[in-house]
Order: structure tokens, then C-alpha cells, then sequence
């Protein structure tokens, strides 16, 4: 810090100071307090990092709505808008990284995939550790990895952790963009997407909460980095097929919504972000949308949107194919048979109506941490959809009870994760993905 007498600066009233620091950038703001002890005096005050981060931040666009907030709060966020315009991809970017994203910084659009892609894998974390433990033989076919692993590897909890925090930073920066490469020079996690798209690595297996807590927090940790990561993956995937498809001449009949921006999804009312840079910042992160997210009131009075993926090999070269069925898209079956207009009381049992969007009302709770969700019947282009659902209100994960159509005929059932993003189901066959994601998300009206 500069000496009284050798900083110019110290003459000018203490308003002047002040006025200078609120429109200077976080970075110079930080500077700018430190050139004297009588500058630092006049300006480390909480008026002053409030204002500079609402008016000349990343923030800017999406005011930080703390209500409450001290100084050092304030501050913080003047020192990640800081970081921001230089990343460190250590570990130490996950003490507020995550909470920046979630605030809707500019940095979501600038981040670097590669870099985020490498905090996402735990193993990236727990040197000397492989995440693949298993091989499932397939008849006919290379024997495939499982993915996560076995639960008692030594890959800790700490690891994932720090990986589910980094997983949420890749898929929001994926999902800000409209533009991807994926060619292999251009796709350096190339191993790890198909493995997350077609392996059910979504099952939640027989592990006790009350018996064997522990085990249970960790699977839970384990399963929402991998939705996360996962829907990141298929949200470019699903961009890139929306953009083929939007070229076509029937377009207009599809009536789907765009998988949505970071930008509108308001992440900071649905999750208890912990404070930029705490030491258990990291811990705190996996799970904070929990508490709001995964309770019965989320669901009530809202529709939610989506896509159902089913993810296969092609005959010609034996790559992958992507078949998409958005919720809400023009369906031909219930239109010729009126399904989606509102049933009459005739007592005819196919006498339902099908809507395009889905809805979700509570069933029971079967004790104080369990209950079961029922939706109503919603369609995409080509199947129909009723879903039955068993959350956990402490970990947000679902556990699909039924999945049927509109005849009453099996879906594919498994697992799924609340995120903040929205609810990803995998099926209990390699490659079924459903994400749904409130309406309102959307960055796009139906078209």
C-alpha cells in the first residue's frame, strides 16, 4: 500500500474517492483501495463493492440480489468478476466459480470446455485412481465400462465433490453457446460422452439412506455430477439437431421449445449458494438446489417441457444416432382422435386428454423424507407419457414407479436426478436420456 505522502490522490474529499472507485471495474476497484491507507479508509465500505458490482461487473446483466450482504460478501464478488477475465483452472476456481455461473456472470460464455471438462472427472482429483473398476460383458459386442464404478472405490467423496462443482460449470458454459465441434481434434472428452450416453450409469442401487448414510450421500454426489455433465453433453447434441432440423420445410409443425440458456433459468432463487470462497464452499455447492428443488412445491401450478433421446449404432458405419422426440411437437394420433381436447364423463376408459406439456401434482408422502409425484398424460411427436415418481427429498433423486403411454403399455423405466437444470431420467437399457425443464426456461417460444 502507498504512502500518504507519495499518492496525490489523498487530497481529494472522501466523496470524490468514492465516486471514483463505484465506476471503476472490480479489478482497478481493488487496485484503487490499495494505492493508500486513507484511500482504503474511504472506499472498503459496503456501498461502494455493492454499487461496483450491480454497475461495471459481469453481474451487470442479472443484478446479484443479496439482501442482507456485508461488505466482505460484496466484495468477494468484486474479486471472482476479477478472476473472471483471467481463470486459473485449479482447484481453487471452485470455491466460486460455480456461484458465479449460478449468479449468471458473463464468464458462463468464455470459460474453457476443455479445462472445466478436465475438473469434472474425479479422478482428476484423486491422483493415482481410475473411475472405471468394472467391465459389463456384452455378447457380440466389446465388453463395456461401467460408469461410475463401484461406490467403495477409493476415489472419496471429497473428489466428487469437487467434480459435481466443475460439472455444473461445463454444462452451463455448453449450454450458452449454439456452436460445437465434434470432430475428434475438437472434442478432447470424446471418451467420457459416450460412455455417459450410452451406459446406465443412472441407477440408484440398493443402498439403505438410514443403514448406510454415508454410502447413500456418496451415490447421490456421484449420480447429480454425472446428470449434470450428461445433460450438457445432450443439450449440444440437441442444439446442433434443432438447428439441422429448423432448416427443414415442415419446421413449423414441430411446436418444440429450445433446451434453455443459463441466462433463463434462475438458479439463484432455486439454490442456497454458499459464499464465494468459504472453505466448504465446494461441499455446500453439490447439493444447495436441494432444499428448494426437491420438494412437491417446485412441481405445483408449472408445466415442464423437454426431450426424449434414444441413442442407438447406425447400419451404415456403426457410429451413434441421435433419435429426438420433443415434448409438445405436433402428434398426429391424438390430434385424428381429439386426445388433446378436454375428456367427457361418458365413462369410455380411453376417454383422457393428452396434453402437450407435462404436469406433476403430488400423490403422498409415504414418511418425512419420501413422496411419490403423479403426472398427467403428456405427449411428444411419436410416444405418449405418464409418469410415477418416488422422490427423495434430501438427495433429489427419483426413482421412476411407472412409466406407461396412453394405452397403458410399458415405457422405459430407471432413474433420474432433479438438477439445476432440470430432471434427467436414464433408462435401465444403455442410451434411453428424458430431460425435462420447466416451460418458462425455455429460450425460445414454441414455435
Amino acid at each position: 500500500m502507498a504512502t500518504q505522502a507519495t499518492t496525490p490522490l489523498n487530497g481529494l474529499p472522501t466523496e470524490i474517492l468514492q465516486r471514483v472507485a463505484t465506476l471503476l471495474p472490480p479489478q482497478s476497484a481493488l487496485n484503487f483501495v490499495l494505492c493508500s491507507r486513507r484511500i482504503h479508509d474511504a472506499c472498503d465500505q459496503l456501498s461502494i463493492w455493492r454499487q461496483t458490482v450491480q454497475l461495471t461487473s459481469g453481474f451487470t446483466t442479472h443484478p446479484v440480489l443479496l439482501a442482507g450482504a456485508g461488505r466482505i460478501t460484496w466484495k468477494r464478488f468484486a474479486v471472482a468478476d476479477a478472476k473472471a477475465h483471467s481463470l486459473n483452472y485449479d482447484t481453487g476456481l471452485l470455491h466460486w466459480l460455480p456461484q458465479a455461473m449460478a449468479y449468471h456472470h458473463q464468464v458462463s460464455s468464455s470459460a474453457d470446455l476443455g479445462n472445466l471438462h478436465l475438473l469434472s472427472d474425479p479422478s482428476h482429483h484423486a491422483p493415482g485412481q481410475v473411475i472405471f473398476e468394472n467391465e459389463i460383458p456384452i455378447a457380440g459386442d466389446r465388453p463395456t465400462r461401467e460408469y461410475p464404478g463401484d461406490l467403495t472405490s477409493l476415489i472419496d467423496i471429497n473428489a466428487w465433490y469437487m467434480a459435481q462443482a466443475a460439472s455444473f460449470c461445463y454444462t452451463a458454459t455448453i449450454l450458452c453457446r449454439s456452436f460445437f465441434d465434434h470432430s475428434p481434434s475438437g472434442n478432447p472428452w470424446a471418451p467420457a460422452k459416450s460412455l455417459l450416453e450410452a451406459c446406465p450409469w443412472t441407477k440408484i442401487r440398493g443402498i439403505e439412506p438410514e443403514s448406510q448414510p454415508a454410502e447413500y450421500l456418496k451415490l447421490a454426489v456421484v449420480l447429480h455430477t454425472l446428470a449434470n455433465k450428461a445433460i450438457g453433453l445432450l443439450g449440444a447434441r440437441l442444439r446442433a439437431h434443432l438447428a439441422k432440423e429448423r432448416t427443414s420445410s415442415n419446421w413449423r409443425s414441430y411446436r418444440t421449445s429450445s433446451p434453455p440458456l443459463p441466462r433463463s433459468i434462475p438458479f439463484s432463487s432455486m439454490m442456497v449458494l454458499p459464499n464465494l470462497f468459504d472453505s466448504n464452499s465446494v461441499r455446500e455447492f453439490s447439493l444447495c438446489h436441494i432444499a428448494k428443488m426437491a420438494t412437491p412445491g417446485f412441481f405445483k401450478d408449472c408445466q415442464w417441457t423437454g426431450y426424449e433421446c434414444i441413442i442407438g449404432p447406425t447400419f451404415e458405419d456403426g457410429g451413434l444416432r441421435y433419435t429426438w422426440d420433443g415434448m409438445g411437437e405436433d402428434n398426429i394420433m391424438i390430434q385424428l382422435n381429439n386426445f388433446d381436447q378436454p375428456p367427457h364423463t361418458n365413462g369410455n376408459p380411453k376417454d383422457k386428454q393428452v396434453e402437450r406439456n407435462a404436469k406433476f401434482t403430488l400423490s403422498r408422502w409415504e414418511d418425512s423424507r419420501f413422496y411419490v409425484l403423479q403426472s398427467n398424460y403428456f405427449h411428444g411427436g411419436h410416444e405418449t407419457h405418464r409418469l410415477t415418481l418416488r422422490v427423495d427429498s434430501l438427495t433429489g433423486m427419483i426413482r421412476i414407479i411407472r412409466h406407461v403411454d396412453f394405452d397403458g403399455l410399458p415405457r422405459p423405466s430407471g432413474s433420474g436426478v432433479i438438477t439445476p437444470f432440470g430432471i434427467v431420467f436414464g433408462g435401465v437399457c444403455r442410451g434411453y436420456w428424458l430431460w425435462l425443464w420447466k416451460v418458462d426456461w425455455s429460450s425460445e417460444s414454441r414455435l
